[in-house]
């Protein structure tokens, strides 16, 4: 219909949270007509620190999904190392400040941490656990569509899993930490 109307369809979904869109630290994960791209190339690289065409449409959204699974694994060990730094009775900013530092370190580490050291899921919400929470079954059933097991992936959503049906839905995803200091014995109340 839209070929008909003289209009062409791109996938283009971006990664970022709404603060990094603010900034204009984007990702954009295109696809689709690579001419009609092109075209829109400058729209992108303005919101955008990072503008990609991957091929043929859907590609997008299906990088959107790798983007995203990694970014469900990864709340999940940051806020792992969290809870078990906080079982060893190591200070949480020092934690932030030594892994910040070295390679153990990731963007998500560097969003998602300042709400772990602090405790504070409800304040200049990075992104909601309810939208993530949509966004891991949309992955789960595009590994399910092609056949692609998932194994980390599957533990790291249980445990947002277990955030929403606590209530945390409106939360930053950090909450995860939350989740996790509990099962470790060391909650903050």
């Amino acid at each position: 219909m839209l070929a008909r109307a003289g209009a062409t369809l791109l996938d283009c979904p971006v990664g970022g949270t709404g603060a990094q869109a603010a900034e204009g630290d984007l990702v954009v994960f295109g696809s689709g007509d690579e001419k009609a791209f092109a075209e829109m190339r400058p729209v992108f690289e303005k919101m955008a620190r990072a503008v990609f065409h991957l091929g043929d449409f859907g590609a997008g959204s299906a990088m959107k999904f790798i983007h995203n699974l990694l970014v469900t694994i990864h709340d999940c060990s940051t806020a792992e190392a969290f809870a078990m730094g906080r079982k060893a009775g190591i200070d949480t900013q020092t934690m932030y400040e030594v892994i910040s530092s070295s390679v153990a370190n990731s963007r998500i580490f560097e969003v998602r941490g300042p709400y772990m050291v602090s405790g504070d899921y409800d304040t200049n919400i990075t992104a909601k656990l309810e939208l993530l929470m949509k966004d891991i079954a949309c992955i789960a059933q595009h590994a399910r569509d092609i056949g692609c097991p998932t194994p980390l992936f599957s533990l790291a959503s249980e445990i947002h899993r277990a955030a929403s049906a606590q209530g945390y839905g409106g939360s930053d995803p950090a909450v995860v930490c939350k989740i996790m200091e509990e099962w470790a014995g060391v909650g903050r109340g």
